[in-house]
């Protein structure tokens, strides 16, 4: 168990009651750690994406992937593979985007300097 570096408290709205929260400091090492994490999440969270896109142009996309003349660009949104009707298709992309708001979370936590964490 992490012992708390900090406690955090709250008085009640009639003032006579307090909550408290447990709270830990993170140490260098699990930043770095948090970080490799952070990294693998968005990583993962692009080659969901991928295979989305793979198994689209694939599967339901094949015909309209097969007439594209070669060298032809085009933007896929999320929208657009969430919209296939192939299920895995839309489980990858779930992924894709789950992982990605995951990355985020990580990235805005460390960004806006928080020092202490919430132990659930």
């Amino acid at each position: 168990m992490i012992k708390p570096s900090a406690w955090r408290w709250t008085m009640g709205s009639n003032n006579n009651v307090i909550q408290f929260e447990n709270y830990f400091r993170p140490s260098a090492a699990y930043r770095r750690v948090l970080l490799e994490f952070m990294d693998k999440v968005a990583e993962s969270s692009e080659d969901f994406f991928q295979i989305s896109l793979n198994l689209a142009i694939n599967g339901k996309w094949r015909e309209w992937n097969e007439s594209m003349p070669i060298g032809s660009t085009l933007n896929f949104s999320e929208d657009m593979l969430l919209d296939t009707g192939d299920e895995f298709v839309t489980h990858a992309m779930v992924l894709s985007i789950e992982l990605g708001d995951l990355a985020e979370k990580i990235r805005s936590g460390l960004a806006s300097g928080e020092r202490f964490f919430r132990r659930d």
